[in-house]
């Protein structure tokens, strides 16, 4: 039996998740493959360059989905790869080496998503499967619960789509290939509510921190945590260009 504890918390200290840009697009993404035509292939991919908050967005979606989430290492084998998606749906116990052939873990995975086409396989890192020569067995996966309507999203970067490319028979099953976006002022802005509640920032604060973020998520969650701690220390409740360019 499957254990559906794998549900994982969003990584913010607000107690709700701010509506940024690739939250919409991934969410908007499982969407469009739950909701497609039943001869219509189910994977999709979700790539763009480091940082800009991938990963974030899938685990906020997998909250929504009940997705199952598996982030791929460069080390791994294709006995690897089963054996963490095999831990991650519960039918093999964390950590624990998997005695049957790669082609039997490879029908066990295939038949869970058939019984479960609602809950979507999500492949974090999958540069790596793609690198490695390994993506084919995502493929396979696939085989076993396409009929049911269960859906595969790769995350990447910006060079997965045209290295995908190479493999024709996966490249061509691919419905849908969004691109994730740069952090722009908006959402930092949201990010800052989420993070930063109790701290009340200038226009052209904001905009500062923006900057140095360079449109990347993870920095600007970073830069955030800082300006966190800075306030804590200081006893600020306000954040202005003199508190920003004083720690700058």
């Amino acid at each position: 039996m499957a254990d559906n504890g794998n549900i994982v918390n969003f990584p913010a200290t607000g107690a709700s998740v701010a509506p940024l840009k690739n939250v919409m697009l991934f969410s908007g993404l499982l969407k469009a493959l739950a909701d497609r035509h039943h001869d219509l292939p189910g994977f999709g991919v979700f790539f763009g360059p480091a940082g800009l908050g991938k990963t974030m967005a899938s685990i906020y979606s997998a909250n929504k989905s009940r997705a199952h989430v598996v982030e791929c290492d460069y080390t791994w084998t294709q006995k690897a790869f089963c054996e963490a998606v095999m831990a991650k749906i519960g039918i093999l116990a964390k950590g624990a080496p998997t005695r049957m052939p790669i082609y039997r873990a490879v029908g066990e995975i295939g038949d869970y998503f058939a019984e479960n086409p609602d809950r979507p396989l999500i492949i974090d890192e999958a540069d790596f499967l793609v690198k490695r020569k390994m993506i084919e067995i995502v493929r396979a996966i696939y085989k076993y619960c396409a009929p049911a309507g269960a859906s595969i999203v790769l995350i990447g970067e910006e060079t997965m789509p045209k290295a995908l490319r190479l493999w024709e028979r996966f490249d061509s099953r691919i419905l849908m290939r969004i691109m994730a976006v740069p952090l722009d002022l908006d959402d930092f802005r949201k990010l800052a509510a989420m993070i930063c509640p109790q701290l009340s920032f200038s226009d052209d604060a904001l905009k500062k921190l923006c900057g140095q973020a360079g449109g990347s998520a993870r920095r600007a969650v970073t830069r955030l945590h800082g300006v966190l701690e800075q306030a804590r220390e200081n006893g600020l409740d306000a954040i202005g260009m003199a508190e920003i360019e004083g720690a700058s």
